[in-house]
């Protein structure tokens, strides 16, 4: 372990990839976050250069849950070529530092809608029903990956030729994943 100090005023001891060459801490671009073997993440050392330190395997998704090892810190890894590596409600998911762990699945908009992130990726959650929680572009729906959970979500595909309807001469507005009545369905049907 080597103790590294950091230009935002605190030090750490963390493990640091060696190069098998040189037995010198492996240098990257500050600017690049790519080039580190796995289990290992870019951590920018100074202003110009960053180096390979270890890392634990963090979920990619902000929202989403690691789990972790019965009486351990550490997160479960698994291979996502093995079928059913992680238990239950958990799927196999590659980390920031290229190693695979066990996550809970992100919350995701249904089809042809894109979830409201804030700060830190972090899904805008919302309750069905209330107004203005919702900006005004996006509407409050079901997580096709948690259905107990309601995020904004906004419209990504566009009409081409809507329908208009003949009473109104008004385009009918629907999202993915809103639930129609079904007699207008059939009407709808019936007028193609």
């Amino acid at each position: 372990m080597l103790e590294l100090t950091f230009s935002i005023e605190y030090s750490v001891n963390i493990g640091v990839y060696l190069n098998p060459l040189s037995k010198q801490p492996q240098l990257r671009d500050s600017k690049q976050k790519h080039g580190c073997p796995i289990a290992f993440e870019c951590i920018k050392s100074t202003e110009y250069a960053s180096i390979c330190c270890k890392t634990q395997p963090v979920c990619p998704s902000a929202e989403s849950l690691a789990l972790f090892k019965a009486h351990a810190s550490e997160p479960r890894r698994c291979s996502s070529k093995e079928l059913g590596a992680c238990p239950g409600d958990y799927t196999c998911q590659q980390a920031k530092n290229m190693e695979s762990t066990c996550c809970t699945p992100p919350l995701e908009c249904p089809f042809g809608m894109r979830a409201l992130r804030e700060q830190f990726g972090h899904p805008h959650i919302c309750s069905f029903g209330v107004e203005g929680i919702c900006p005004m572009d996006h509407i409050c729906t079901r997580s096709t990956s948690n259905p107990s959970r309601f995020l904004c979500c906004r419209p990504q595909l566009r009409c081409v030729a809507p329908f208009v309807d003949a009473s109104t001469q008004k385009t009918l507005q629907c999202y993915p994943g809103k639930l129609m009545n079904t007699a207008f369905f059939f009407r709808l049907l019936s007028l193609s």
